[in-house]
This record gives C-alpha cells, structure tokens and sequence, in this order.
C-alpha cells in the first residue's frame, strides 16, 4: 500500500489491509462489508473507510468480491511487500490479518491493530473497541483550512 494511498484521503480513515476471504475483509475477524455499513453514521464527520486486499493475485480477486458484496467503500489491492513497508511491519514475524490502520485528519497513523490482538478483535468486544477508536479521533479538533489575513 503506497503512503499515497493515505496521503489523498481527506479526514480520518480506517484502512483494512487484508487478504480477501469468501466473504470477509479480514480472514478469521468477524470484520465484514455488511458490518461496516453500521459506521455510515460516522462518515459525515470526517470518516473515510477504504479496505487493500494484499494476497497473491489480489488483482484478480478484488472486481468479483466488489461485485458480490457491494462494500460501500473502496476496495483495491496493492502488493504485499508495499503493504509491509507502509505498515512498517518487521518482516521477521508473520503479517496476522486482518491489519487496521487508523489515520488522523493530518495523515498521522495514529494506531495499528493486527489481527493476533484477541482483546481488540474477540467477538464480544470488537464493534465497541472499533468505535470507541474510531470515535476518539474524531473528537478530536479539527484544523480550519481557512486562515484570517494578517491586517494590513
């Protein structure tokens, strides 16, 4: 995934880096794009939610899983190498899926959260663990991209 990717998004995004399972963004999460739609709510504040399939021949799978889940958000795909660079993942230990980036209004990764985290991604826990990171970002104050003019 190409730091560009993120650079033009505009407000906060979530980023799902994860290998494209029959109907799943992140394999063995119950992370979906049926249950994604449940933060539409938190895209008119400034979240923007875009998902990278990393697998081999990503390329090939991304148009039929687009086709048949209708995610709502982009979904592409970028090679695996790209995507360990970007996340700045140490290529000594195993990629756990699915990886979630979260990116402020500044294009600061704030937090990662890799699949293996069972606190962050258990069943019971992980809808109230998302918002609550997504949501905290958002509270957070925004910068005006007008400025005043000096007087003269």
């Amino acid at each position: 995934m190409a730091r560009t990717l993120a650079a033009g998004l505009l407000g906060l995004c979530l980023i799902a880096t994860s290998a494209l399972a029959a109907d799943t963004i992140a394999v063995g999460t119950k992370i979906t794009p049926q249950n994604w739609q449940q933060y539409k709510d938190l895209m008119p504040q400034g979240l923007q939610v875009v998902a990278s399939a990393i697998d081999p021949m990503s390329n090939m799978k991304v148009p039929d899983f687009i086709k048949q889940f209708q995610p709502g958000f982009p979904v592409g795909f970028n090679e695996h190498n790209a995507a360990i660079e970007y996340l700045q993942h140490p290529i000594m230990y195993r990629l756990m899926m699915p990886q979630l980036v979260f990116i402020d209004r500044k294009g600061t990764i704030r937090a990662q959260r890799s699949g293996d985290e069972e606190a962050f991604f258990n069943e019971a826990s992980q809808e109230k663990n998302l918002r609550e990171a997504i949501e905290g970002l958002l509270k957070e104050p925004t910068q005006t991209a007008n400025k005043k003019r000096a007087s003269r």
